[in-house]
């Protein structure tokens, strides 16, 4: 492959990259309740036959996903695009679902603005920004007469932002994933890649009191009030937890408490109460607990439980109840595989690096559906990349965007991983 030939031909489609990335955002595909699968399907699908691929809808049954305690409507389509020649597997992903926009805008969040170099919307970073450059991949390996040395498959998933049983799992199960696995949102434009992700547990608490007028609440109990002695022995625990650090060293975000990967215990919807003159019955509190590599799911549960215990001995809570919902799984990978050495090598020459220059290979506490492939496929053949930059990571975050760059960066790296 005359690898200067190529990147130059990738980038003079940067800005078809672009208007793509803005027709994808436009198509909301938030979840809950991820009701736009088939419409992002219906845009995507003819682009990658296009490229030669074959394509299969593959449709997660609704009993499956009704099972997932979330508001959640509309068909969930799962898109699987092939190239098969009889060589090697390898898989490309990306989902296609985002979180829903929230607040702090100063742009349009499914309009796909495209402005100074950058397209901007929910899902910019996380991860539709991605998918520009896998299409034009395919494309381009097709209009250049380029050979792959794989039989590459193109996986677009549901309900990656809700896990517990996302539609990779679902995928992974019937056989679609095969290692390697290129995951899409495992890093970024930059000399690192990352090395493992976090496990997630939500844990929900409700406390039981007895509603009465507010005006006579001496007769009821204020199972608002009576959740605060969870609420302390929790806070007493996330002290102690989040003091704990992981082998993995810690990605290099901005005020990281330390460098090395730390766990987190975050109490974040707190919920109660009808009226404002009636004393609650029931409260409830959802806890995000994100969980090391090395930390067992068990005793993660188990710790939660001994607080609660704790608490029982001083509320007034005719019960507490705790429920848990596994999200996602902690995940790692094999940074000194092949595959990894390759798609650096990618990387180096797209982005210009000296090609003695050490990558790194931090942990995030951001979990990821790769958790299930890994766990259903027994496999640590992953390469982890994506749209990201250490200004750009904003997942999540209001102005969400991505530079233009950086797409064709990854379609760079992408072609010249997958061809020899």
């Amino acid at each position: 492959m005359d690898v200067e030939m190529v990147f130059k031909a990738v980038e003079e489609k940067a800005d078809l990259m672009a208007k793509m990335l803005s027709d994808i955002i436009r198509i909301d595909t938030s979840v809950p309740p991820g009701g736009n699968y088939p419409e992002l399907v219906d845009y995507l699908e003819p682009l990658l036959e296009r490229a030669g691929l074959r394509t299969e809808r593959v449709v997660v049954p609704e009993e499956e996903w009704r099972r997932i305690p979330l508001p959640l409507e509309g068909e969930r389509v799962n898109l699987v695009a092939s190239m098969d020649s009889g060589k090697p597997p390898i898989s490309i992903y990306a989902h296609m679902d985002v979180v829903p926009a929230g607040v702090g805008w100063t742009v349009e969040p499914f309009t796909g603005k495209i402005e100074n170099g950058e397209v901007f919307g929910r899902g910019a970073v996380d991860m539709k920004g991605t998918m520009p450059p896998a299409v034009l991949a395919m494309e381009m390996i097709k209009e250049l007469g380029l050979e792959p040395r794989f039989d590459v498959r193109v996986l677009l998933c549901t309900d990656e932002e809700i896990g517990i049983d996302p539609g990779a799992a679902y995928l992974a199960r019937k056989g679609y994933f095969k290692a390697p696995v290129i995951h899409l949102e495992g890093g970024g434009q930059g000399p690192a890649m990352i090395a493992a992700n976090a496990g997630s547990l939500k844990a929900t608490i409700t406390t039981v009191g007895r509603e009465v007028h507010s005006g006579l609440s001496f007769m009821g109990i204020n199972a608002l009030e009576e959740m605060f002695p969870v609420i302390q022995e929790l806070m007493e625990l996330k002290r102690k937890v989040e003091l704990r650090e992981s082998s993995f060293s810690s990605f290099p975000f901005p005020g990281v408490p330390s460098d090395k990967l730390t766990p987190t215990f975050n109490l974040n919807i707190l919920t109660a109460g009808e009226k404002l003159n009636i004393v609650p019955g029931e409260a409830e509190l959802q806890i995000d607990r994100r969980f090391l590599p090395e930390e067992e799911i068990e005793d993660v549960r188990a710790e939660i439980e001994a607080a609660v215990d704790m608490a029982r001995g001083r509320s007034k809570a005719e019960r507490i109840n705790t429920e848990f919902v596994t999200i996602y799984l902690p995940h790692s990978i094999d940074t000194h595989s092949p595959h990894v050495e390759r798609w650096n090598e990618g990387v180096r020459l797209a982005l210009g690096l000296p090609a003695d220059l050490d990558f790194i290979y931090p942990a995030t506490t951001g979990a990821t559906d790769m958790s299930f492939v890994k766990d259903i496929l027994k496999t640590d053949q992953f390469v982890g990349t994506g749209v990201m930059d250490l200004e750009h990571t904003g997942a999540h975050q209001a102005d969400e965007s991505v530079p233009i760059e950086n797409m064709v960066h990854l379609c760079q790296e992408l072609i010249y991983f997958l061809v020899d």
